[in-house]
């Protein structure tokens, strides 16, 4: 479920950023507005994606101890792959600290936020000192995918079941 949310929110959020840097002005503060809402959403969405990877090898664990190494694997993998994602999801969801310059990775300092828009990115500076929180949306799209696909590989292998039948579409271009 949270992989088909969440590339779903990387095609909203490419689209958003397509429409914001389409735009003849300068400035579009509503497509703006729209741009980062999607883009704070698929960082929720991707972050879960990894929370649910991680809790389905837990619960594997008790059944089929070698499929929750496996899995594992495939979660740490994802995680390299995803390198600021959970730290990213925290400054998304705690937005209010950082803005008073209270965030647990602000170090004290009170930097404005930063926010760094491209066609195909999202990230957040958050912290003087500190390099910006970055992330490509078509490659956290194909590490979703191959976490899901993987670990579907993996159970479904277990219970006889042809592995990839139900995977979402992993495309996310616009």
């Amino acid at each position: 479920m949270w992989l088909a949310a969440a590339l779903t929110q990387a095609k909203r959020t490419k689209e958003s950023m397509w429409s914001y840097f389409s735009v003849a002005s300068s400035v579009d503060v509503a497509l703006q507005v729209q741009a980062g809402a999607e883009a704070r959403l698929f960082v929720v969405a991707v972050n879960q994606v990894g929370l649910a990877a991680a809790l389905v090898g837990k619960l594997a664990q008790d059944v089929v101890r070698p499929k929750a190494d496996d899995i594992r694997r495939l979660v740490v993998s994802f995680e390299a792959e995803c390198p600021g994602i959970r730290k990213l999801r925290n400054v998304v969801a705690h937005h209010d600290e950082y803005i008073l310059g209270i965030g647990r990775e602000q170090r004290g300092s009170i930097p404005e936020l930063s926010y760094i828009f491209g066609t195909h990115q999202f990230g957040i500076a958050y912290a003087e000192g500190e390099p910006p929180l970055t992330l490509e949306i078509d490659a956290i799209a194909t590490a979703m995918v191959k976490l899901g696909n993987g670990i579907e590989s993996l159970l479904s292998s277990q219970s006889g079941a042809r592995a990839g039948e139900s995977r979402p579409d992993s495309s996310v271009r616009s």
